[in-house]
């Protein structure tokens, strides 16, 4: 029974996080690989269709062999790939064809210690590129009249664009996309972190109710009642009417004596989580609470029998309340639970004026100066 009453929720609380976490890192790198591809570019070997936007880590460069009419200068770059070289035709402005940097690698017969990328637009190459082509890399690589330069050079061109991104081309989609993953990956986050936090909290108030187990008689005594057949037991809010107590172990175990209750009304919690929302969808991500809040003439504060739907458990639990302590304040507008006319196995508290609707705990209460762990 101890092992019961004590039970943290641990588990559930864990495969929560874990799924969460596994779901934020998950997007996390789809959207690290969209963004780096949408900013920066795909590998050259890796692109599959014209227009997109690509790199080239170049480890040799060619002179020029061919302009156009638009000033661009068409170059042969070298690029290594899994020990294997790769060779591609890739044009570029004449200024940048003319720079220190094209220039340094173009002259030099070996690779330098890092590639150099080379940034742009994958293009299908015309025909008059392709004849020129193929008279310069059979030059340029000792090919035979047999041999075909585009068995080597494939029909593409890589067209340089100096910005070094692709920004100016993201579209308005792709922005959407970035921001609705982003937004995702913070609400778990957020989420992960709220359910770590109230399992913590539930944590502390079972240790606390540990020790008051062990020091506290109205504790041990409430317990040892539950074993009483006369003992009602309502396992939807997990909760026990006991000969003399009120027995909750729903979030951590809460024991008070009936006929300290001074006062006995309803709160209603609503809560709208959006990370369980994009996880589990729209249903899973509202949360409405309707619990019992008890007053005791000690100074002391409950809140238990939390149900999210079908509050007819908790009128059996007033009841069976009302059964033993008649001098209870209902609602919040302290209606004396001897002026209910009704009687108590058909009691209604929806009934009840101001006995349930109030979203703030203490609304309408005598006693305000308390806090509710």
């Amino acid at each position: 029974m101890q092992k019961k009453l004590f039970r943290t929720g641990t588990a559930g609380t864990i495969f929560i996080c874990i799924l969460l976490g596994a779901m934020a890192a998950f997007f996390a790198v789809l959207l690290a690989g969209i963004l780096s591809i949408s900013f920066y570019g795909a590998d050259i070997a890796d692109a599959d269709s014209y227009g997109d936007y690509v790199y080239l880590d170049a480890s040799y460069l060619s002179g020029s062999f061919a302009s156009d009419d638009e000033g661009n200068e068409y170059i042969f770059a070298t690029m290594q790939e899994d020990e294997k070289w790769y060779d591609y035709i890739v044009g570029m402005p004449a200024s940048v064809y003319e720079s220190e940097d094209i220039q340094k690698l173009v002259r030099s017969d070996e690779a330098p210690d890092s590639p150099f990328r080379l940034r742009g637009t994958l293009m299908e190459t015309t025909d008059e590129l392709d004849q020129l082509a193929q008279e310069a890399y059979s030059s340029y690589m000792d090919l035979t009249e047999e041999e075909d330069a585009a068995d080597y050079l494939g029909r593409v061109c890589l067209m340089y664009e100096p910005s070094g991104n692709n920004l100016s081309r993201v579209g308005g989609g792709i922005w959407v996309a970035i921001i609705f993953m982003a937004a995702v990956i913070i609400l778990w986050i957020v989420e992960l972190i709220l359910q770590i936090r109230r399992q913590r909290r539930k944590n502390r108030k079972i240790t606390k109710a540990k020790r008051l187990y062990e020091t506290d008689p109205d504790y041990q005594n409430g317990v040892r009642q539950i074993e009483e057949p006369d003992t009602q037991y309502f396992k939807s809010c997990k909760c026990y009417i006991t000969r003399d107590y009120v027995v909750s172990f729903q979030d951590g175990l809460e024991v008070f004596r009936l006929d300290k209750i001074s006062e006995l009304y309803g709160y209603d919690k609503h809560q709208y989580r959006p990370g369980l929302a994009v996880l589990f969808g729209a249903l899973a991500s509202l949360s409405s609470d309707h619990c019992l809040v008890v007053l005791t003439l000690d100074g002391e504060v409950h809140m238990f029998a939390r149900l999210a739907a079908a509050l007819k458990p908790h009128n059996k639990i007033v009841a069976a309340i009302l059964q033993k302590n008649r001098a209870v304040l209902l609602g919040r507008e302290n209606i004396p639970a001897q002026s209910v006319q009704e009687p108590l196995e058909q009691l209604n508290l929806a009934r009840i004026k101001g006995f349930y609707g109030g979203t703030d705990v203490w609304s309408g209460r005598s006693l305000k100066n308390f806090s509710i762990e």
